[in-house]
């Protein structure tokens, strides 16, 4: 998933997401009406857009697992979707 760097990242961190990647603000891809006075304390109203996973191993599973073992589970599972209309804008598509 992906949410704008605010108070966001740090809540969506309560039921197990990780911060994976993060993209900088981009003026030009900003939503219609954007309010940057009311997110300055986030980068100057301009917070990172980042995109975060859901860890769902169970402790069991961390701790007998190889590190290639879960890099192949995870290939194993295909290519991931196509983020939102907002992360194609600030990826440059």
């Amino acid at each position: 998933m992906d949410c704008f760097g605010t108070l966001l990242p740090d809540i969506y961190e309560k039921p197990g997401f990780v911060p994976v990647a993060r993209l900088r603000w981009n003026d030009n891809c900003a939503l219609d009406g954007w309010n940057y006075s009311k997110y300055k304390p986030f980068n100057s109203g301009r917070p990172d857009l980042v995109f975060m996973v859901q860890i769902r191993l169970r402790y069991s599973e961390l701790t007998m697992r190889l590190p290639d073992a879960g890099i192949e589970r995870a290939q194993a599972r295909g290519p991931m979707s196509r983020t939102t209309i907002t992360s194609m804008c600030m990826l440059g598509r």
